[in-house]
């Protein structure tokens, strides 16, 4: 029978184990023997046949190389017998110290330490009860006519017209920003159009070509020259205006007012539809499909909700920290389009607090979740996830095999089956609790 590992375990932290193991000098020779004979059986030795050469030859030439991986072979199969020894599923792959100078040799007993991340240990809450608000849904015919408006307003037409300028009005004028030569010959490219345009467009609404706009302008007529001050926010996107105000000189040459259709049964026509009435009810069917999608949202955040309010636990220190840096560098990324370095910098720790607080929180619904799909013995099917993979190529613009081939070959498909999973177990238990029939295809 074989001997087993002396193994000491520590927690050296919440969810993180250090092992310190010592393999017997018997299976340190075994793994020596097998190692030998498989240089035996590969290298070819002046005068002998494969797997005929003397063992002290062999030894002579190739015994840095036959130790090396010994040693390497020692570390994987001992690692291996170590953790089902001590029934162990790491959450992180196995970190072992100083691996490069570890060294064996036979006749020895040999020892290695290895670190890594375990799943947290918690109690499954009862999930049976949560509570639903079962809120939103109804369409009102207001909000069907706003959205007409809005479908309408995007056709507008704009014609010129007699008289002072009104919010949603469309200017041609001339503008510049009144400043030094020097300091304007300075400004980014960019920031030039901003600062001054000859003969442009000017509209009376969001969104602005020039903060302040529209309320300076009202009342303004063609030919009139106006002089006004630009307040530029701080979170401006040019980022060489943000923060500032300057004096602007703006001539007024023409005033033209928009004019937006009504919705009749010609331009209904024009949308694809039969009638005004029908796109009245194809409106309502897309604001419908849009709130149950909304409500859904909602319920699933109640669900999470409540899921983490009743139960506490520590999350693995190393896949926390992962986590935390994946989570800053897309915030750094959203920031850094309307704020600067220097300032995002001074705000690094404030950024790590809230990246590794989010990170906290995602791991604990995930750990969560898996349980719950444990539990329900939940499935996924392939289609479902390579319905995934063409919803995240369709949206990050990449090929689907492309996509499948970057995430086999960064070892992250076992992350995409455990989301997917997650999100599954999560939408079953969001049917039962709001008891709607198990329509997870809609």
């Amino acid at each position: 029978m074989e001997e087993s590992l002396q193994i000491a375990r520590e927690e050296t932290a919440p969810c993180h184990v250090r092992l310190t193991v010592e393999v017997p000098r018997e299976q340190v020779d075994e793994v020596f023997d097998r190692v030998e004979q498989e240089f035996l059986e590969q290298v070819k030795l002046p005068g002998f046949r494969p797997g005929k050469a003397p063992t002290n030859l062999l030894r002579k030439q190739y015994g840095k190389k036959i130790q090396a991986r010994s040693t390497e072979t020692l570390l994987q199969d001992m690692l291996v017998k170590a953790l089902d020894q001590e029934g162990l599923k790491p959450e992180t792959y196995p970190q072992i110290p100083e691996r490069e100078e570890l060294q064996t040799e036979r006749g020895r007993a040999f020892s290695f330490v290895a670190e890594f991340d375990t799943p947290p240990e918690f109690e499954l809450p009862d999930y049976s009860g949560i509570a639903l608000a079962d809120d939103g849904g109804q369409i009102e015919d207001e909000e069907v006519e706003s959205t007409i408006e809005q479908i309408m307003r995007g056709r507008t037409t704009f014609e010129k017209v007699e008289r002072p300028a009104e919010a949603d009005d469309l200017l041609k004028a001339s503008y510049r920003a009144v400043l030094d030569p020097a300091e304007q010959e300075e400004m980014p490219e960019a920031a030039k159009f901003i600062l001054c345009n000859e003969n442009g467009w000017l509209a009376l609404r969001e969104p602005e070509m020039l903060p302040g706009i529209s309320q300076s302008l009202l009342g303004a007529e063609a030919g009139e020259k106006k002089e006004i001050k630009v307040e530029f926010p701080e979170d401006f996107f040019e980022k060489s205006l943000a923060g500032r105000t300057l004096p602007y000189e703006v001539e007024v040459h023409e005033v033209q007012g928009p004019n937006v259709p009504e919705l009749t049964d010609e331009a209904a026509r024009e949308f694809g539809a039969e009638s005004a009435d029908d796109v009245r009810q194809k409106v309502r069917v897309n604001l419908e499909q849009r709130a149950k999608q909304e409500k859904q949202e909602r319920q699933r955040q109640q669900i999470v909700a409540a899921l983490l309010d009743a139960v506490d636990f520590p999350v693995p220190p190393m896949v926390l920290a992962g986590e935390t840096y994946s989570i800053m560098r897309q915030i750094y990324e959203e920031r850094a389009r309307s704020e600067s370095e220097e300032a995002l910098k001074e705000k690094q720790e404030e950024i790590r607090q809230q990246a590794e607080t989010a990170a906290r929180r995602y791991l604990r619904r995930n750990y969560i979740l898996r349980r719950i799909a444990d539990k329900e013995n939940v499935r996924i099917e392939q289609n479902e996830v390579s319905d995934v993979i063409e919803a995240l190529s369709r949206r990050h613009r990449v090929p689907a095999k492309k996509l499948l081939s970057q995430l086999q070959e960064s070892g992250r498909m076992a992350e995409l089956f455990d989301e997917i999973r997650n999100n599954k177990a999560l939408d079953m238990l969001r049917i039962r609790l709001a008891g709607e029939e198990n329509d997870q295809a809609e």
